[in-house]
């Protein structure tokens, strides 16, 4: 006898019980055939055929996980599989997870990640916060996904609560026992697998995060309308009397205003923060603030949008007078869900008992330079000043200063950065002071 397998290979003569090994599943048409021992030409012909279906040993479990709201892949979720199988599977960075599985098995599957990670510092802001407290007063429906996110408390229900849960989270604060933002959820929350007999491709999950309402998460931890900002120095001016430097910020009327992010950092030996105060543009803002080794960070928001421009926060330091120019920066201010101003202001503040006679820029030192250089000036009476940084076609590469500025002596420090945070090329620049009617410039060396 002789067997053809249907996969191309042929059993070599002989009794009528063979086995054989495929190396591909499918089905398989199985034929036989018979010669006389003794005469061999004598062949029979081919039997009919006996259908065999060979199926794998193993299966692939996959799918993507996404972010609810912009489809974004969320990485380092940890797939825990339950059952007659065990074991896990983590996501990549473009969210996808696999897993072999042997055939016949059920199990089920659990996506989980950690509280808190991937989970940068705009991703949870006060603006979610607002969101949600519009939300609770019925002037503002949140999406079904968004709603799960604004629920800081897990009970099923959204009320101002949870919005102060939201706010208390945005500046750092220590969380209440009953907050769970910054924690993870997916939907489904597991899927189930009985008997698999196939390949299993889109077995997808959903991410949210607690607290982030309005859906601007991405791995990076960037705002959801980071490339419409602009950097706008008008926004914020800087002032100083006898030992107290106040930081005013301000709002256009170009949208309506429900909350806003700052983060400021400072030289806690040099500088000591003293209070915040709210304007009658924002007297019915909550406030939430929270300051800690010379970096502060406040939240503001209301349920009622601001509908006009004007003095938004005052922010209120005292400079040491034994000290001499300590600095305060501006690493962030945030409206809504856009940048406004972001590490372009570094301001130095003259130790109140100085005094100088004339207008007079110095050459900034060190230079040439690599990471960073201090620029000096003086100038005799208080004014709005501008410092800012040219390339040699003249065009604007940052504004350092454009604020109101006391009398005295100032110094401030410039990272080689333009006004998007991207460092320059090496090469000259130009550094020009303009204040009242003095205006003038030097240059300065960036090397590679």
């Amino acid at each position: 006898y002789q067997f053809n397998w249907g996969d191309g290979q042929y059993s070599a003569w002989g009794a009528a019980t063979e086995s054989h090994s495929y190396d591909n599943t499918g089905t398989f048409q199985i034929k036989a055939r018979a010669r006389c021992q003794t005469h061999t030409s004598v062949v029979s012909g081919w039997s009919s055929g006996l259908s065999v279906s060979i199926t794998p040993n193993e299966y692939l479990v996959k799918g993507d996980i996404s972010y609810y709201s912009n489809d974004e892949p969320v990485p380092n979720v940890l797939v825990e599989f339950s059952g007659e199988v065990t074991g896990t599977s983590t996501s990549d960075i473009d969210g996808e997870y696999s897993r072999d599985v042997e055939s016949g098995l059920s199990f089920n599957f659990t996506p989980t990640k950690t509280k808190d990670e991937d989970v940068g510092m705009m991703d949870v802001t006060t603006y979610d916060a607002a969101l949600t407290a519009r939300h609770a007063l019925n002037l503002f429906q949140l999406e079904p996904n968004q709603v799960i996110a604004a629920d800081a408390d897990k009970n099923g229900a959204i009320y101002t609560f949870d919005s102060a849960l939201i706010a208390r989270y945005a500046v750092g604060l220590d969380p209440l026992p009953n907050s769970y933002v910054g924690e993870w959820l997916f939907l489904p929350d597991s899927r189930d697998i009985q008997n698999i007999s196939s390949n299993h491709y889109n077995e997808d999950f959903t991410g949210i995060i607690i607290g982030n309402v309005h859906g601007g998460w991405t791995p990076s931890g960037s705002l959801s309308k980071t490339d419409e900002s602009v950097s706008d120095n008008r926004l914020i001016s800087f002032a100083q009397k006898d030992n107290k430097l106040i930081v005013l910020f301000y709002i256009d009327a170009d949208e309506d205003i429900i909350s806003s992010d700052i983060e400021i950092a400072f030289d806690q030996e040099q500088i000591e923060y003293l209070n915040c105060e709210l304007t009658a543009l924002t007297e019915n803002f909550h406030l939430f603030q929270n300051e800690k080794s010379g970096r502060l960070r406040l939240g503001l928001y209301s349920p009622i949008p601001l509908d006009r421009a004007g003095e938004f926060l005052k922010l209120v330091f005292l400079v040491k007078e034994e000290q001499v120019d300590p600095y305060l920066r501006v690493n962030q201010y945030v409206l809504n869900d856009y940048i406004v101003s972001k590490n372009i202001t570094r301001v130095a503040v003259a130790s109140p008992n100085q005094v100088t006679q004339d207008y007079r820029l110095e050459q900034n030192y060190p230079n040439p330079f690599n990471s960073s250089t201090s620029i000096k000036f003086h100038i005799p009476e208080a004014g709005f000043v501008k410092l800012k940084i040219f390339n040699l076609y003249g065009q604007e590469v940052i504004t350092l200063i454009n604020g109101f500025m006391n009398q005295g002596s100032h110094q401030f420090s410039w990272d080689g950065k333009n006004d998007n945070g991207i460092t320059v090329a090496g090469g000259i620049y130009l550094y020009q002071l303009e204040c009242k009617k003095y205006k003038n410039s030097r240059k300065l060396l960036i090397l590679q």
